[in-house]
């Protein structure tokens, strides 16, 4: 715990408020059926990348690159959009997974 121990009297306040939540049926049965929302499990998967993945990503946006080169149109131009938008939200989830695990 950061600063200063709390005092006997805080204590006391904190004891007395865990005690009337612990009484409270619904928001313990809350508590005990909460999951996870969709924005953390997504940010989750985004950590979860290995390299093995990043390096298929780049080889598919690298692909997509040559075909929107060789024969340009809208629907090349948004795949390959799309496709190096997955390249670097998986290399930020990679940077960010080792950036945590400190190597």
């Amino acid at each position: 715990m950061d600063g200063p121990a709390m005092s006997g009297h805080e204590r006391q306040i904190l004891a007395s408020i865990e005690a009337d939540l612990r009484t409270d049926a619904r928001l313990e049965k809350r508590l005990s059926t909460m999951r996870a929302g969709w924005l953390v499990r997504s940010r989750l998967a985004v950590c979860a990348v290995r390299l093995s993945t990043l390096i298929w990503l780049l080889a598919w946006a690298a692909g997509f690159l040559v075909v929107s080169v060789r024969e340009p149109s809208v629907a090349g131009l948004v795949v390959l959009a799309l496709s190096w938008a997955a390249v670097l939200v998986a290399a930020g989830g990679l940077v960010a997974r080792r950036r945590r695990s400190g190597r």
